[in-house]
């Protein structure tokens, strides 16, 4: 399990190390564009949901609990990526297994 963290409260949320890689390529990739976006992270169990307002001013940070890197999927990374272009930016459900990552649009 590896660590976002995101503020400069350093509020930290968890994800599986694949998703976080997953989460990582696209952020990333939007925040060198000058690209801001919402994404929202709903717990297991659906109770509750952060929405953090991605923007480059904004301090974040990815880490890893292991030191290779997953496998990259590009059709789920293409996936992401189309749904953090929509209004309601992206969704990610902080634990489960990355088959099971959702975004809407």
């Amino acid at each position: 399990m590896g660590t976002l963290t995101y503020g400069a409260e350093g509020a930290s949320i968890r994800f599986d190390d694949r998703v976080l890689a997953h989460l990582q390529i696209v952020v990333v990739g939007k925040l060198r564009r000058g690209e801001n976006f919402a994404l929202t992270v709903v717990d297991g169990d659906g109770d509750a949901r952060n929405v953090l307002w991605m923007n480059q001013s904004i301090p974040l940070r990815f880490a890893f609990d292991t030191s290779g890197a997953p496998l990259i999927d590009r059709q789920w990374l293409e996936s992401l990526a189309l749904h953090s272009n929509s209004a309601n930016g992206l969704e990610v459900v902080a634990d489960r297994m990355p088959a099971e990552l959702t975004a809407t649009v």
